[in-house]
């Protein structure tokens, strides 16, 4: 029978896959790691791409912040001349009650009767005169009594002063003030 030495060929055969097998194993590390570095470029630039979104989304906001801003203040600035606007349409409208007012209270004075002082707020107004009697401010108070544009005549005190032919009455009135044609409109 032949003997054949199969120990250098098995050593052999062992060496050439111990070779293949760090070769295969250098090669996976390798891939491995392109693979890796592949996924972190990828994440990397996944990031950046959404830092740059966020950022976008910041500066939009940090200008639509600006312009709500605007809008309320351009708002309130409105909201100011609504209020003036409207405080002059009402002066507008009352300047000429206040020439029916004035023209009123001509007409209805007796004579010998005079306003000293003569006050509007609102629609109340306090008169200040003076009379010779106090039948003239009876008479001056039947007058507001009666007419269209004034209701309401309070007598608020009656003092006499001087003696005899020269006597003369103090008085405080106050009377409120109304619109006939606004009465009117509301029936």
């Amino acid at each position: 029978m032949i003997t054949v030495n199969l120990l250098p060929w098995r050593e052999a055969e062992r060496q050439r896959k111990k070779g293949q097998f760090v070769r295969v194993l250098v090669g996976s590390a390798v891939l491995a790691g392109l693979m890796v570095y592949a996924g972190h470029y990828f994440l990397s630039l996944e990031v950046d791409n959404q830092q740059a979104r966020n950022q976008f989304i910041q500066d939009r906001l940090s200008v639509m912040d600006e312009n709500i801003r605007e809008i309320q203040t351009l708002r309130s600035e409105r909201a100011e001349l609504i209020e003036r606007m409207q405080v002059i349409q009402q002066l507008q409208g009352d300047r000429p009650i206040i020439v029916h007012v004035f023209d009123e209270i001509a007409r209805l004075m007796p004579e010998e009767v005079y306003f000293t002082s003569l006050q509007s707020q609102g629609d109340t107004i306090r008169i200040v005169g003076m009379s010779r009697t106090t039948t003239q401010i009876s008479q001056l108070m039947r007058n507001f009594e009666n007419s269209e544009w004034f209701t309401n005549p309070i007598l608020g005190s009656v003092t006499s002063q001087g003696s005899g032919n020269q006597s003369a009455n103090r008085f405080q009135l106050s009377v409120t003030r109304t619109r006939p044609d606004a009465e009117d409109d509301d029936a």
